[in-house]
């Protein structure tokens, strides 16, 4: 995995990728958002009788809100694969190569980090380490 990353921060097609093919697959939604769509459609497709179906609907919440966490992260890395031009699958193994959770994208605490490790270990000059900041910012709205 190792070899792969030294072999993409070299290349020099990776630096004539645009951050403009990530971004257009933005979709805008925060997670304020998707936890809105999710609550409210759970509400609209239950009525809460008892403590037994209060329970229910926590599972089902938890569940839900799950899947579109996993749905996002999983999103996100392939924005991030469109940044350094490579498919989804490989950026994943680099990142966890790296000890990064995908889910740790969406996470502002660990911004900070990702960013750091990533620019040491691809080799990002100036220019595209400010368009990599800026990329996973987006990530975390």
């Amino acid at each position: 995995m190792t070899n792969c990353a030294d072999i993409l921060s070299t290349s020099n097609s990776i630096n004539k990728r645009k951050l403009s093919n990530a971004a257009k697959n933005l979709n805008g939604e925060s997670f304020d958002s998707i936890f809105n769509k999710i609550a409210n459609s759970i509400k609209q497709n239950s009525a809460i009788t008892s403590n037994s179906s209060t329970e229910k609907l926590d599972e089902n919440f938890s569940e839900k809100l799950e899947e579109e966490m996993n749905q996002r992260a999983d999103d996100d890395v392939e924005r991030l694969a469109n940044f350094f031009g490579i498919g989804k699958h490989l950026m994943k193994a680099i990142l966890q190569g790296l000890h990064i959770d995908p889910r740790d994208l969406l996470e502002p605490s660990k911004k900070k980090n990702i960013i750091k490790t990533l620019i040491k270990k691809f080799g990002l000059d100036q220019n595209r380490a400010e368009a990599l900041a800026s990329l996973i910012t987006d990530f975390q709205k």
